[in-house]
C-alpha cells in the first residue's frame, strides 16, 4: 500500500553540509555560533547555536525556536522535535539524543482534541490548536523568533500542513478507539453513553482518555490462549517491530540494538519489521532478511488516507449505531467496518503472537509515545516485558497504577537479570484479564502461565 508523503525536519544535503566537522572548523576558527540549517517545507531555516555549548544546550536552544508546528518524525512536541533534528545534523549528540527521548515521549502535545486526556496533561486539560487558521499558522512559523525564511510565502506552507494533516493525531491510539469497541461488541456489551457523546463531541480524531484502562476484545485472549498450548519450544527474549518507522521512534528504540548484542543467543528472535531491505543482520538470532519471517507492521500498512476513509465511513456510523443497541439481546449484524478493523486496522499476525508466546521475556520499547501495545501482548502471551523506564509500562497512568511485573533494561545487569519469572507472568495475565477486557471472572479462574524450560544455545 502506498504510504503518506512524510513531512520531513531535515535534507540530506543539509545533514551532510552541517557535521560535526564544521563545528570544530568554527571552533578552530574562533567562531561564536554555528548555523544548522533545516529544510521544513519549501523553505530552510537557519539556526544559529553555540559552538562550545553541550549538547544539552543545543536541544533547549533548538527547543526553544521550534514553533509546536514544526513537528513530524513521530513528534508530538518540540523536545522530540528538537531532539531528531540534533541527532541529525550533530552527530556527535545522537547518543544524548537517544538517552533524552525517553524523558520527551512522556511529554505530551497540544494538538490533539479537547478532552483527549493524555498522560502528564495538567488536570486533564489539553489546548487543542485544531481550530487555528493554517494560514495563520504557517505565517506565525514564517516570523518566528525573527529568523528568516530562505523564501516563499505562507500559504505554500499553509499548503503542506493541510496535506499533512499537521494537526490530526492520527496514530498514537486511535487503535485503542478500535479495540475497545471491538471488546464490547464480543462481549455483546452497550459502551457507556459518555463513549457516544465522545464521538459526536469530538469526532473521529478522539484517543481514550488517561482515566480509561485499555480494554481488549476476547478474541484477543483467546488467540494467545491458543498460541501458548501450541508452543513447543522455548527462547528467552524476542522483539519483533518496528525500528525506525519514523526518526523519533528511531531514537526511542536504540536500546534494543544494545541489549540484543549483549544478550541475544541464537535460538532468540530479533525482526525489524521496518528496514529490512537494506538490513545488516546484528547475528545469528537476527531473522529480518529471512524471506520466511513475516514482517507485518501496523504502521507501515496502514497509511492516513485509509485510516481517515475508514474511520469516517458510512460503514463507521453503522457500526457506532449498532454499538448503540449491544446487550438486547440481538445477535451482531455484519459490519464491513468490522472486518476492516479485525483485518486490517488492528491485524495481529499469528506468526507474531506465536512467538510472543515462545518467549520468556519480550522487549517492549516505546514508539511513537511513551507505550507500546506490545507491552499488552506479551502479557497475555505469559511473556515478562522488559522496558526501558517504568513509565513506558503502560498506556495510562490507571495502568500503571495496576501493578504489573516487568524487567527495566539497565546496561550493566547480565541476561540473567532479565529472566522468565511464572509468577509475574500468572500475575500480569490475571490482571489484565480482569481489568483490560470485559470477560467474566469465572472464565479465567484458575488460568496458571507455563513453566518454560530454555535451551543452552550460546550467544
Amino acid at each position: 500500500m502506498k504510504q503518506p508523503r512524510r513531512l520531513l525536519f531535515l535534507v540530506v544535503a543539509a545533514a551532510r553540509a552541517v557535521t560535526d566537522p564544521l563545528l570544530e572548523t568554527a571552533i578552530a576558527g574562533g567562531q561564536q555560533f554555528v548555523n544548522l540549517d533545516i529544510r521544513f517545507g519549501p523553505d530552510v531555516y537557519r539556526i544559529p547555536v553555540g559552538v562550545n555549548a553541550t549538547c544539552e544546550e543545543k536541544r533547549r536552544h533548538l527547543q526553544g525556536v521550534m514553533p509546536e508546528g514544526m513537528l513530524g518524525q513521530g513528534c508530538t512536541n518540540r523536545a522530540c522535535a528538537a531532539l531528531v533534528t540534533l541527532a541529525e545534523l550533530l552527530p556527535s549528540c545522537a547518543a544524548y539524543c537517544e538517552a533524552a527521548m525517553g524523558d520527551a515521549k512522556l511529554e505530551r502535545t497540544s494538538t490533539v482534541e479537547p478532552g483527549a486526556l493524555w498522560r502528564g496533561s495538567p488536570g486533564g486539560a489539553v489546548t487543542s490548536l485544531k481550530g487555528q487558521r493554517f494560514e495563520a499558522v504557517a505565517r506565525a512559523f514564517l516570523g518566528a523568533h525573527g529568523y528568516a525564511s530562505a523564501g516563499g510565502a505562507a500559504e505554500p506552507l499553509a499548503k503542506l500542513f493541510e496535506e499533512q494533516n499537521r494537526f490530526d493525531p492520527k496514530y498514537a491510539d486511535l487503535g485503542e478507539v478500535v479495540l475497545y469497541e471491538l471488546a464490547h461488541a464480543e462481549a455483546r456489551v452497550r459502551p457507556p453513553t459518555a463513549w457516544f457523546d465522545d464521538l459526536r463531541t469530538v469526532g473521529w480524531h478522539r484517543m481514550p482518555g488517561a482515566d480509561r484502562l485499555s480494554l481488549f476484545p476476547e478474541s484477543r485472549v483467546a488467540q494467545a490462549r491458543r498460541a501458548l498450548e501450541a508452543v513447543t519450544g522455548h527462547v528467552r527474549f524476542n522483539f519483533l517491530g518496528g525500528r525506525g518507522t519514523d526518526a523519533s521512534t528511531r531514537l526511542a528504540r536504540g536500546w534494543v540494538e544494545r541489549f540484543a548484542l549483549a544478550h541475544f543467543r541464537a535460538d532468540d528472535v530479533l525482526v525489524f519489521t521496518d528496514s529490512w531491505q537494506a538490513h545488516a543482520p546484528l547475528g545469528p538470532f537476527d531473522r529480518t532478511l529471512d524471506a520466511a519471517q513475516p514482517k507485518w507492521n501496523p504502521k507501515l500498512a496502514n497509511n492516513v488516507s485509509f485510516i481517515r476513509d475508514a474511520m469516517t465511513s458510512p460503514a463507521r456510523d453503522e457500526w457506532v449505531a449498532h454499538l448503540m443497541f449491544l446487550g438486547r439481546g440481538r445477535p451482531p449484524p455484519p459490519s464491513a467496518f468490522r472486518d476492516v478493523a479485525a483485518d486490517q486496522l488492528m491485524r495481529v499476525d499469528a506468526s507474531y503472537v506465536a512467538t510472543l508466546c515462545s518467549s520468556g521475556a519480550t522487549l517492549a520499547p516505546a514508539g511513537d509515545n511513551a507505550w507500546s501495545r506490545r507491552f499488552y501482548e506479551a502479557i497475555l502471551c505469559c511473556s515478562v516485558p522488559v522496558v526501558q523506564r517504568f513509565e513506558h509500562a503502560g498506556r495510562t497512568d490507571a495502568d500503571l497504577e495496576l501493578g504489573y511485573r516487568y524487567h527495566v533494561y539497565d546496561p550493566a545487569k547480565p541476561a540473567s537479570a532479565y529472566g522468565y519469572e511464572r509468577d509475574w507472568a500468572t500475575r500480569n495475565w490475571h490482571l489484565f484479564a480482569n481489568h483490560s477486557t470485559l470477560l467474566s471472572p469465572a472464565s479465567v479462574e484458575g488460568f496458571e502461565c507455563p513453566e518454560r524450560t530454555f535451551s543452552s544455545v550460546p550467544v
